[in-house]
């Protein structure tokens, strides 16, 4: 039985120079790839999310907008 393909995203971010700079040399210095090391910030943080994004109550004043 064949292994099921791994499906990826790809994502962009954008740094000044200057951090730039400064992820590349940290990178370097801890021997690290940059794909690495964002791997490892990402699933540093998801480890605890559960999925559930909460939500905020609409205003009174929002509900009685449309009801005119």
């Amino acid at each position: 039985m064949a292994r099921k393909k791994r499906r990826y995203k790809k994502i962009t971010i954008a740094l000044s120079a200057e951090k730039a700079a400064l992820f590349e040399v940290y990178c370097k210095n801890k021997k690290l790839t940059p794909n690495k090391f964002l791997r490892k910030v990402v699933d540093k943080e998801l480890k605890n999310f559960d999925g559930i994004v909460l939500e905020h109550p609409p205003e009174p004043r929002q509900l009685n907008m449309f009801d005119e």
